[in-house]
């Protein structure tokens, strides 16, 4: 190679280097950009040293070399040819494995014909190079699984070094390319990577395996933060593998992370932007939120570099609902108010979600959105009406009350009708300066507004049967309290000292009851003017016996008077006897449900004979000396039987009856003006 050898002085290569990495990349940067001074360089590594590493890069050198003009045209002399030609077969001054297949990579980057490779004269090969370097490159792969990494004393064993070297300064890329998956295989790519450094990171995320990706990505994350320049280049080469998203995500995120430490918040900005634009995946959309989040505030320049991409994607219905809020969450931060208020407008249109994200955010500043957006001003206020109607029991109402609650009922419906219909005009002006549809807005103002609206009719609906209800009940209330009256007048002009003892009877103070009532007021004063007349009818009847007894004991015109006289109290009572039946037999269905247990009284039972599952239901009154004599006299004739007045007085309460059907329980129960207790099977 004596053609080869006359280097012009200095420019070379550094004689130590800070890693493997950098020592091939300055081999090769060398060869590529200075290939005068290259060449004679690596040959007289080539003739003069022995370190099978240093003569390995020297070879691949002059393969880098060649690919210019000049370089290629000085490697035609056959005495080059066959210098290398013998380091492929291995009878070089000093060789290996190594510089075989470094020796081989070289002779097929000068390019010499293949009939020069197989002359005598030249190559004098019997096999392709390619095939010749492949071979040695499989036998290296099929030894990673036997040469042990570490010895007993847990050294690195000299094989393994020596196989380690191979893989450093030959094919690492093939090495890193390759499938396998094993524990020796990923011990090695991590010690590869590791001394190839800054090379190794580039190698390893170019490579198609994703456990030698991880493994770059882990040895990144130890070497990013080294120095300006590594960072550099590394920033660039994570970026890269970042935006591929055939990627495998967790990797991506990785790198994402390991990016987010660099220096230049610059360059981590425009990143972070595209990443919002142009990804889809929603886990790294999660991680580069969060990303953007710590650095939002960070100055004026990182808000307005983030706020555009983040309103992009915030607004993009592609996006996942709870990343968008995410994205809403960062944009409320935003030190321009006028800006951020339009934006988070613009979210009343979405869907409920996002929807009710934006109503709690711009809440707070009600006042400044009447400023910068009217029209979301009026509409946020009907998305926060709350709707509330008072709805007491209506038998609980007078009448008076009742139409006050109509009246309140008609006025909250207009107000109701006038916020929602103008929020509506207003959402579709609010879409229209946006350039966006006000459809699912719209709709759901109005499924609001008919749902209030529809509770606020049968609410009305309600109180008007309930005043019709009242309202008959009253006049029943009036007919039974004027009967009573002239009845009581009648007695008057008979004898004067019975009309005092009837005055004094039980429930004669419902006669003078005129207050305007409830509907259940009104009840309770129905069934005491009808005890009131229960009673009246019983002294009525004992007081003619009395009388017609005392009659055939006298004779003369004084027994014809007594007659007279108790006949007269008689038709009294006959009177009352025909009203009252009448009374009951008309009352509302509102009072009593069936006619057998609400007539025919007194009884010696009220309730039912039998029940087809042999269970019933109590019907109880409240206990008190007057209840219980009265519904003994006048109702139901057995209560003893259920229980002692002792017992009754102790527990507060009369069991009247009981029923095998409920309803009937309940009617009875209504009848009586008493409840219903648990049912009791047997």
């Amino acid at each position: 190679m004596s053609n080869l050898t006359n280097p012009p002085g200095g420019g070379d290569p550094p004689d130590r280097f800070r890693n493997v990495g950098e020592q091939i990349q300055s081999f090769f940067d060398f060869a590529e950009n200075n290939p005068d001074r290259a060449v004679p360089f690596f040959v007289n590594i080539w003739e003069t040293q022995a370190s099978l590493t240093t003569r390995a890069l020297a070879l691949q050198g002059l393969g880098v070399a060649a690919k210019h003009d000049r370089v290629k045209e000085a490697f035609a002399d056959w005495d080059v040819l066959k210098d290398i030609a013998k380091e492929v077969k291995g009878k070089g001054e000093v060789s290996n494995d190594l510089t075989r297949w470094a020796a081989a990579s070289a002779l097929e980057a000068i390019g010499y014909s293949q009939q020069s490779l197989e002359h005598l004269e030249g190559g004098g090969f019997t096999e392709s190079l390619d095939r010749i370097r492949r071979e040695i490159r499989d036998r290296k792969l099929i030894e990673i699984n036997r040469i042990p990494r570490l010895n007993t004393r847990g050294e690195t064993t000299a094989e393994y070094e020596r196989h380690l070297e191979f893989w450093l300064y030959g094919p690492a890329d093939e090495l890193l390319n390759d499938n396998d998956s094993s524990l020796n295989y990923q011990d090695l790519i991590g010690d590869v990577i590791s001394k190839l450094h800054g090379r190794g990171v580039y190698l390893g995320l170019i490579s198609p395996n994703r456990i030698v990706q991880g493994a770059a990505l882990r040895q990144a994350r130890l070497i990013f933060k080294e120095s300006t320049e590594i960072e550099d280049y590394l920033y660039g080469l994570l970026e890269e593998f970042l935006l591929d998203s055939n990627h495998e995500i967790s990797l991506r995120i990785h790198a994402a992370k390991i990016i987010n430490t660099a220096t230049d918040i610059n360059r981590r900005l425009k990143t972070l932007s595209q990443l919002l634009l142009e990804e889809n995946n929603p886990q790294l959309h999660e991680v580069v939120l969060r990303q953007a989040q710590s650095i939002f505030q960070q100055s004026a320049e990182t808000e307005e570099s983030l706020y555009q991409p983040l309103e992009e994607f915030l607004l993009n219905s592609n996006h996942e609902i709870s990343l968008r809020i995410h994205a809403a969450e960062i944009i409320n931060t935003a030190t321009d108010i006028n800006r951020r208020l339009k934006t988070l407008s613009q979210l009343l249109l979405e869907e409920t979600e996002l929807r009710n994200t934006a109503v709690r955010l711009l809440n707070p500043y009600k006042q400044e959105l009447a400023r910068v957006e009217s029209d979301a001003y009026t509409v946020l206020g009907a998305l926060n009406f709350e709707y509330k109607l008072d709805k007491p029991e209506p038998k609980d109402l007078t009448i008076a009350q009742i139409e006050n609650r109509i009246s309140s009922a008609n006025q909250y419906e207009s107000k109701i009708s006038e916020i929602f219909i103008n929020a509506m005009a207003l959402a579709e002006s609010l879409a229209r300066r946006y350039g966006r549809s006000d459809s699912v807005l719209k709709q759901f103002l109005q499924n609001k507004q008919d749902e209030y609206l529809s509770d606020i009719v049968s609410w009305v609906s309600v109180l008007r049967t309930q005043r019709s209800d009242t309202l008959a009940l009253q006049n029943k209330i009036k007919s039974s309290q004027s009967l009573l009256e002239q009845t009581f007048s009648k007695i008057t002009n008979i004898d004067r000292n019975l009309y005092q003892k009837i005055r004094s009877l039980p429930y004669s103070e419902a006669i003078e009851s005129n207050d305007s009532q409830s509907y259940n007021q009104y009840e309770k004063l129905l069934v005491d003017l009808k005890l009131l007349k229960t009673c009246l009818v019983s002294e009525l009847n004992s007081k003619s016996d009395e009388l017609l007894s005392k009659s055939k004991e006298m004779g003369g015109d004084t027994s014809w008077a007594l007659i007279w006289w108790g006949l007269g109290i008689i038709a009294v009572g006959c009177f009352i006897n025909f009203q009252n039946f009448q009374s009951q037999g008309s009352r509302s269905n509102s009072y009593t449900t069936t006619a057998w247990y609400a007539s025919g009284f007194p009884k010696n039972s009220c309730g039912s004979s039998s029940s087809p599952n042999n269970c019933w239901y109590p019907v109880f009154i409240k206990y008190s000396d007057n209840n219980w004599n009265t519904v003994i006299s006048n109702y139901c004739g057995d209560i003893g039987q259920a229980q002692s007045p002792e017992r009754a007085r102790e527990l507060g309460q009369i069991q009247v009856a009981s029923f095998g059907d409920s309803n009937e329980a309940q009617g009875f129960a209504n009848y009586m003006q008493g409840w219903v207790g648990q049912q009791k099977c047997y």
